[in-house]
């Protein structure tokens, strides 16, 4: 039987959709598994296989001043921080789809990139820590791996 809080997860999700349609988003986080064909990781011909979280959860630097890309005074692009907290992630979603389980032929990454089509590029992550279920929502903390 469900709860009075589950019975309610599609209206939180239907609110964080909201804040998504606002702007009040501007990342998207995509769950990505990496295979490749010559039977471990880095061998052979690579493929992706990326699912994206939706709603649009939160993403902001874990110290600092929240700021998930700036700017760097000698290279004058854009960068991204090494270490971000995701949180608001739909408590709909299974734990299978944050942390995939891989095969050994295969990595599992967090990708965050700007969802406004900015001429920024991906950035990698993995998890360091979570994923954490609250009430209602999941969260992870990701360390970066390359960008």
């Amino acid at each position: 039987m469900a709860t009075v809080i589950e019975g309610l997860l599609p209206v939180i999700d239907a609110a964080r959709q909201v804040a998504t349609d606002l702007g009040a988003r501007p990342y998207r986080v995509l769950i990505r598994t990496s295979s490749w064909d010559g039977g471990a990781p880095y061998v052979g011909n690579r493929t992706d296989e990326d699912t994206e979280l939706l709603p649009r959860p939160r993403v902001a630097e874990v110290s600092g001043d929240g700021a998930v890309f700036s700017r760097t005074p000698f290279e004058g692009g854009s960068v991204t921080s090494g270490r971000l907290r995701i949180h608001g992630i739909s408590p709909l979603t299974g734990l299978g789809v944050l942390n995939p389980p891989v095969l050994p032929h295969q990595r599992g990454y967090v990708v965050v990139l700007p969802a406004d089509g900015a001429e920024l590029s991906e950035t990698i992550y993995t998890i360091d820590s979570g994923p954490f279920r609250h009430l209602t929502k999941w969260s992870i903390e990701v360390v970066k791996v390359e960008s």
